[in-house]
């Protein structure tokens, strides 16, 4: 935003009426009075402000204005958005709304490895939150004849808790399933989802589902998959526990484990 309004008061010069001057800034109407356009920060400036700028951020950076595309080519800094960093948290990938997740779909060509992670980390993303329009997009493209849908496809829905999602995938492209589906969803603390799955056949009953479910404190789901007998291993899912800092889930466990 601040690039583009540079950009865009670079325009502002003194001969434009009284009136369109009044509704400007003060400091606007200042530089008109003075016949010269406001002056803009040099790229070393913006070279500097580049520094501080989250790796995931430089995209939208470089992306504002031709001047902060000058500044992210000069300073060295890719254009890389490194997805899976966000598949951690709702809140993070969040950020990247369905119509971000639409654009960058349509521009991108699978023809290298790299293109094709792209497309990984956009459809597993798009499973995370849901964005099923993404997801038929890619469908709907002869690429996704080329291994498109994977394990982590459903993993990811799971852990997103979008159990409609999951239902197409399985329904719609037959997307492969593992146990990480149900781990996903256990650690995400989705029991409705981790049910259906397993009356579905998924593959579930794993230790690891159990060391999820305690590390993140999901307590209703540890409860659940123990009565349906999943294995646990009771020193791991203690320490799981304890280091995610879940008290009440640390006192049912050893209550249960004596």
């Amino acid at each position: 935003r601040i690039g583009v309004s540079v950009e865009r008061r670079h325009d502002v010069m003194v001969d434009d009426p009284p009136e369109k001057r009044r509704r400007g800034h003060d400091g606007v109407a200042a530089a008109e009075t003075l016949g010269r356009p406001l002056p803009a920060l040099p790229d070393e400036l913006w070279c500097k402000i580049l520094t501080d700028v989250h790796q995931n951020d430089v995209f939208a950076f470089a992306s504002s204005c031709r001047q902060l595309r000058r500044a992210q080519v000069s300073c060295g800094r890719t254009l890389k958005t490194k997805m899976k960093q966000y598949l951690h948290s709702q809140e993070r990938v969040g950020r990247f709304s369905v119509l971000w997740f639409e654009w960058h779909s349509r521009c991108t060509r699978v023809k290298t490895k790299e293109d094709m992670k792209a497309r990984t980390m956009l459809i597993n993303a798009s499973a995370f939150l849901g964005h099923l329009e993404v997801l038929r997009h890619w469908r709907g493209r002869s690429v996704a004849r080329m291994g498109v849908w994977d394990t982590w496809t459903c993993a990811n829905a799971a852990k997103g808790g979008k159990l409609e999602v999951l239902k197409w995938l399985r329904r719609e492209v037959k997307c492969p399933w593992d146990s990480s589906t149900c781990e996903e969803a256990a650690g995400a603390g989705h029991l409705d989802l981790l049910k259906w799955a397993k009356a579905e056949g998924c593959e579930w009953a794993t230790t690891r589902l159990c060391h999820k479910a305690a590390r993140w404190g999901r307590l209703d789901v540890l409860k659940w998959a123990r009565r349906e007998g999943c294995p646990w291993t009771s020193r791991k899912v203690c320490s799981y526990a304890a280091e995610g800092g879940h008290l009440e889930t640390l006192e049912w466990l050893g209550g249960t484990l004596e």
